[in-house]
């Protein structure tokens, strides 16, 4: 804007100033002759005692003038009753003529010939010449649902330095009945010298319906942070909906003054008028003479095709009028372009004053562009030094029929590392719905994996936050899959945990919101161990697609030939998964058999499975069983006639099996037995659990026993082969040759020695808070990555890294939160802190960090308070931290 505009329209703003001021001035002494001639004709017409009686009422209006209202109003807020709302009348609306401004919040009509029909006509707006857009006549568009009410809107007070740093700033706000929150839209309008705010939470107490909602947040609100919004939608329990981008363009007017350095923000209407965007901030535009400015807005919603807009400014800045050409919105998802044109002022000082304005659209100028459809995007970044970039990727895809929009690539977090694949995916929109029977809901953890024509998602689990999966209640999610499309069919799991580990499952819907196309997958049973007809925990649902089935039942009838080799067969559980070009089967159990005795020697099996979602053409097949495998150690007495040259036999007795029976075959060319000596033999078998005692014969080879003999055992020692355990039997037993089988000689375990590695399988997993503090001297922060490595009596956690999505961290001064989770250490014993010296200021210095177990709750302290570059101090870029107790 040019400086000759701008005075111009200073020295325009002040004339019409004064012109203003006379106008009042004209205007206040027409009304006081006025006044004067009333009072005449009034004295005329009375006596003198009327007369004198007048003038004590108006003595009386005199005092009427200096009644504080705003204490009134006060006064009736703080005594406010809500028991007695319907009788309740605000004493200062009962002072007539005080202000003729109202703010509506709705309107609903009751049809009395079918009083259950009811509409609703959402207003929310000022119906004022002085408040907000100026407007004191509206249209307002009815809804048969009172849930279509619009977001109740209100403004947070920061004048008492509230919004600080670790405070928590309480707000106690009147607004009508909005039932059940779902969904909390929350923002600044980025004014002050820090406009930049981190929230971490939002907790919503309603008084009335006695509930409360937790909004987490954990994101920055600044144009300059993570990723430059400074409004966000945010649900229930924390997760962030993924919002759908509009491309909004402004044009500002080429005529002269046109352009303002106040800040711009546009509220978007649905064309039902129930729906809107909440005000947004247009941030970073120039809104010059003549330019156009282009925003991308997320919304967590679709408004389009949308019916009108509301534009405006915040009238601040010394060129704060501005005059606006025309809006046009783009929504990719619909592919219409919609134009608003506008030509007015929005300034104070020009025609009707106003500075907000309501704009509807041209429907002659509308635009339908060619529809968006969902790509699946992986991009590898070569294996070379120095291959990663941090800057940000442009894409443009060419085909046959055209070519894409310039597609950005989001770069705020690690992507583009060198060797590294990022995967750019598709976010489906996915309802679960539990079955209305009683007991239907559950607490246990879900899974599900999606099968398409084009590969297998990988196994998700649900969230489970504040009241999902309860009886007869639909829950939304968005989740990145794969594009994977078109969806076959879908596989849903439950781990059996919780206190309600069974769950009634009605159907599963998955929505892809770009191409609109929902897939439905109907069970309508229990996914439970001991209810319904089933008993299963696993289920594979066809997708159903327009009312068409994707994939068919089928029957497969499976044949298993053991070998003819010796000890070829087992007695162990054997599993089996069969794969095709519709995904798997998923874990198949080979338990019922056409033979009794499954999987003997030289023997054929067959099992059949019924009512499995075909495959299609079968491309391979993975068995294997759950054997475990067993190392038996024997020693032989040492003296001479201890030993034998006869067979031995061995029966192991599990806490939850007993084993076959095991040969341990002596021969003239593998001498075993001998006095002495420690034999060592390999045998596998079905899970047993722990060995608690051995049972050994001692047998003939020839049938017949010559002579009386026996076999002095000093030991046994029997080792689980997977874990290491260690079990020992002290036998110290002489054992009778024998002809016949099954006459044995027990001993029980008298020692058990647990490796490490089955001592990690039985620990549970813990989350730990780590609070890193950077210390608050002059070039302390880095930017550099950090690592960690936790020591404790179980073990380490590995070195993980200390990062965190759309965050600047380790900065001078300031503390950052991270959450680790690993299998418990037990009490901690040191902690390992290093980096990686990348960056243009790796330097760090490092003041303390606290460790604190989530599961008991105990800190462990470890100060630090040295640098870690190799330009300071000692050079070195790790430290080794001991506890301070």
């Amino acid at each position: 804007m040019g400086s000759k505009d701008k005075k111009s329209k200073e020295e325009g703003k002040k004339k019409k100033k004064a012109q203003k001021e006379e106008q009042e001035e004209e205007d206040g002494e027409e009304e006081d002759d006025e006044s004067q001639k009333k009072k005449k004709k009034k004295k005329a017409k009375k006596g003198s005692t009327d007369s004198d009686d007048e003038g004590k009422k108006g003595k009386g209006k005199k005092k009427k003038k200096t009644v504080d209202y705003v204490e009134i109003y006060e006064n009736e807020l703080r005594n406010f009753d809500p028991e007695k709302v319907e009788n309740y009348e605000d004493e200062y609306y009962k002072k007539k003529g005080l202000s003729a401004s109202w703010f509506l919040d709705r309107v609903m009509v009751t049809d009395m010939n079918r009083p259950h029909q009811r509409y609703y006509f959402a207003c929310n707006n000022w119906l004022s010449r002085k408040e907000g857009d100026g407007l004191i006549t509206r249209d307002l568009l009815g809804s048969i649902d009172p849930s279509d009410m619009p977001k109740w809107e209100r403004r947070l007070d920061s004048d008492k330095n509230n919004f600080e740093r670790g405070a928590e700033d309480k707000f106690t706000i009147d607004a009508p009945n909005l039932g059940k929150l779902r969904k909390l839209t929350i923002g600044h309008n980025n004014k002050g010298s820090s406009a930049g705010w981190f929230v971490d939470k939002v907790v919503v107490d309603d008084l009335g319906n006695k509930a409360v909602y937790e909004f987490p947040v954990g994101r920055w609100f600044a144009i300059d942070e993570d990723d430059g919004k400074i409004q966000r939608d945010i649900l229930v329990g924390g997760n962030q909906p993924t919002g759908i981008v509009y491309n909004v363009q402004v044009v500002t007017g080429n005529i002269r003054g046109a352009g303002t350095n106040s800040k711009i923000h546009i509220v978007m209407h649905g064309s039902k008028g129930t729906k809107n965007s909440g005000k947004i901030f247009l941030e970073g535009g120039k809104f010059e003479r003549g330019l156009i400015d282009s925003f991308n807005v997320e919304i967590a919603a679709l408004l389009s095709p949308i019916g009108r807009i509301t534009i405006g400014h915040d009238n601040d800045g010394v060129s704060a009028g501005w005059y606006c050409d025309k809006v046009v919105i783009y929504c990719p998802f619909t592919g219409l372009e919609q134009t608003f044109p506008c030509s007015k002022w929005l300034d104070e000082d020009e025609k009707d004053g106003l500075i907000e304005r309501e704009i509807y659209e041209m429907v002659s100028l509308r635009k339908k562009r060619q529809k968006k459809y969902p790509w699946s995007l992986w991009i590898w970044t070569s294996d070379l030094s120095g291959a990663g970039t941090d800057a940000s990727i442009i894409l443009q895809i060419y085909g046959e029929l055209g070519k894409s929009d310039e597609i950005k690539l989001d770069n705020k977090t690690d992507n583009f590392e060198q060797g590294q694949l990022d995967k750019f995916m598709v976010v489906y929109e996915i309802t679960v719905v539990t079955g209305d029977t009683q007991y239907a809901g559950t607490d246990t953890n879900i899974f599900i994996t999606a099968f398409g024509a084009n590969g297998s998602s990988e196994e998700i689990l649900l969230q489970k936050n504040e009241d999902r999966f309860e009886r007869d209640q639909a829950d939304t999610f968005n989740l990145e899959i794969d594009d994977i499309a078109p969806l076959k069919k879908l596989r849903v799991r439950i781990d059996g945990t919780g206190c309600r580990p069974d769950w009634f499952l009605d159907k599963i819907i998955m929505r892809n919101p770009i191409t609109e196309e929902v897939s439905v997958f109907t069970y309508e049973d229990w996914l439970s161990k001991t209810k319904g007809s089933k008993k299963t925990k696993v289920c594979e649902l066809a997708a159903v697609v327009d009312d068409e089935e994707m994939v068919e039942k089928t029957t497969y009838a499976i044949q298993v030939k053991t070998s003819d080799i010796a000890g070829a067969g087992t007695d162990a559980n054997v599993f089996l998964i069969l794969f095709g070009e519709n995904g798997d089967t998923g874990t198949l159990t080979l338990k019922e058999s056409s033979n009794r005795n499954k999987f003997e020697r030289n023997q054929v099996d067959v099992f059949c499975f019924s009512d499995i979602l075909s495959l299609g053409e079968l491309c391979k097949v993975r068995v294997w069983h759950d054997n475990k495998e067993y190392i038996i150690e024997i020693t032989t007495s040492n003296y001479e006639g201890a030993g034998t040259k006869e067979n031995v036999c061995i029966v192991l007795e599990g806490k939850r099996a007993r084993s076959k029976e095991f040969m341990l075959e002596n021969s003239s060319k593998k001498k075993r037995f001998v006095w002495g000596a420690t034999d060592s033999f390999e045998f596998s078998s079905k899970v047993l659990g722990d060995i608690v005692s051995i049972s050994l014969g001692h047998i003939t080879k020839d049938k017949k026993v010559k002579n009386e003999s026996y076999w002095h055992v000093e030991e046994v020692v029997v080792t689980e082969e997977e874990l290491g355990n260690k079990f020992f039997f002290h036998c110290d037993a002489r054992i009778l040759l024998t002809t016949k089988k099954g006459e044995f000689v027990t001993f029980e375990c008298t020692k058990c020695v647990e490796s490490f590695a089955s001592k990690v399988r039985s620990l549970v997993p813990i989350k730990y808070e780590i609070i890193v503090i950077t210390g608050d001297v002059k070039g302390a922060g880095t930017d550099a990555n950090v690592f960690i490595t936790i020591y404790g009596v179980n073990g380490d956690s590995g070195k993980r890294p200390l990062k965190q999505r759309f965050r600047n961290l380790f900065e001078r001064g300031c503390t950052d939160r991270f959450l680790l989770e690993t299998l418990d250490l037990g009490d901690l014993l040191r902690v390992k802190v290093e980096h990686d010296n990348t960056g243009r200021a790796p330097g760090w210095y490092l003041e303390c960090i606290e460790i604190t177990n989530t599961a008991n709750w105990v800190t462990t302290i470890f100060v630090c308070g040295k640098w870690m570059d190799k330009k300071r101090a000692d050079g070195k870029i790790e430290r080794v931290l001991f506890p301070r107790y």
